[in-house]
C-alpha cells in the first residue's frame, strides 16, 4: 500500500473520541481504512464484544481551522461530518 495521508492536526477528546483534519480530501477515505485496519489489527480477542474499532465519517468541504484546539473549530466540514457521524451511530454503519 501507498504513503498514507498526512494528517496535520489530530485530537483526543471525551475520552474516546477523536477528530482529524486531513488538508487533500482525496486522502480522506484511505486514510479512514487505515485507521480502522489498524485499530481492528491490534484486537487481542476475536469476540465481538473486544473488536477495535471505529465509526468514521468524512466531511468535505471549508471549515475555520484557526482555533488552537480543532474540536472547538468550526463550518461546513466540521458540521457535515458531525451529522453523518450521527447518523451512522443509529445504524450498523462503521464508515
Amino acid at each position: 500500500m501507498g504513503q498514507v495521508a498526512v494528517i496535520t492536526e489530530f485530537e483526543i477528546f471525551r475520552g474516546d473520541s477523536f477528530q482529524g483534519l486531513i488538508h487533500n480530501p482525496a486522502d480522506a477515505l484511505k486514510t479512514a481504512i487505515c485507521l480502522r485496519a489498524s485499530l481492528r489489527r491490534y484486537t487481542n480477542n476475536s469476540a465481538l464484544d473486544d473488536i477495535r474499532d471505529a465509526r468514521i465519517a468524512i466531511g468535505i468541504g471549508e471549515g475555520d481551522t484557526r482555533m488552537t484546539i480543532i474540536t472547538e473549530s468550526d463550518g461546513e466540514v466540521f458540521k457535515r461530518s458531525d451529522t453523518v457521524l450521527d447518523s451512522i451511530k443509529k445504524s450498523n454503519e462503521r464508515l
